[in-house]
């Protein structure tokens, strides 16, 4: 399968062509859901060097070395584009002991979910850990 394969991620803005392709038309930012001791290390790994790739380039163009013909000749082309919005999965429930948001919030929403341990009972956030409770009984 084209998707297992090892793709290494140059440190570029986005290079598309060498992700695999189905990884481009995700719906949702992956989560690593870890239970029974068991996850998906391929799609981890991937998501590590993708992780890594975009924060050596914002680094450099915050040092105000921004990316070179050669490398956006070598990106991507959008046209008709604008600004959108996609779905992101996150966790939803009352938040306690939120730094900035307070002690008690009866409808917290998180920012994108990247890693859900159930066998440690904790998640990880785009900008925090999360110590789970008890889970919505709906679900």
């Amino acid at each position: 399968m084209r998707g297992n394969q090892e793709t290494p991620i140059p440190g570029a803005l986005l290079r598309a062509r060498t992700i695999p392709h189905f990884f481009i038309h995700q719906e949702h930012v992956m989560t690593v859901i870890i239970e029974n001791g068991k996850y998906n290390r391929e799609q981890l790994e991937l998501e590590i060097r993708m992780l890594k790739a975009l924060v050596d380039d914002l680094e450099r163009i915050f040092q105000g070395d921004y990316p070179d013909e050669r490398t956006l000749a070598n990106s991507p082309a959008i046209t008709s584009w604008k600004l959108s919005k996609r779905p992101a999965t996150c966790l939803e429930g009352v938040l306690f002991e939120h730094p900035h948001l307070g002690y008690i919030v009866p409808n917290g929403i998180t920012s994108e979910l990247w890693l859900l341990d159930l066998d440690r009972n904790y998640a990880r956030t785009f900008s925090r850990f999360y110590r789970l409770g008890q889970k919505d009984i709906g679900q």
